[in-house]
């Protein structure tokens, strides 16, 4: 978890969201994942995670609500509290979170 540390750090540093987003998620990707238990959903239901991978994904709140079938205010609704349960400001910090998340999850590459 320290590189994980250091790169919210470093990210710390941009100030473009997007950008940010962008980074942590590439960045987070040359991390070899932590062996063991699943994802740390941090006490959100599993349409908060869904909305949170989508998030993650880059998907805005119109495009959430067209992939799972709820409306547009449900997807608000589940980003406010996504960011009320993990203390979060922005859906970047969410995205970023949801891309640690499901690193950790994918199991280390095996060599061909």
């Amino acid at each position: 978890m320290h590189a994980r540390r250091i790169l919210q750090e470093l990210a710390g540093g941009l100030a473009d969201g997007e950008l940010r987003a962008r980074f942590l998620d590439r960045a987070a990707q040359k991390i070899p994942p932590v062996r063991g238990g699943g994802p740390k959903r941090a006490g959100l239901t599993p349409r908060e995670w869904q909305v949170a991978q989508l998030t993650s994904r880059g998907k805005g709140n119109r495009e959430i609500a067209d992939t799972l079938f709820i409306s547009e205010r449900t997807v608000e609704s589940h980003v406010t509290s996504i960011m009320v349960k993990l203390k979060f400001a922005s859906r970047a910090r969410i995205a970023a979170w949801a891309v640690e998340q499901s690193a950790e999850r994918e199991p280390p590459a095996t060599p061909s």
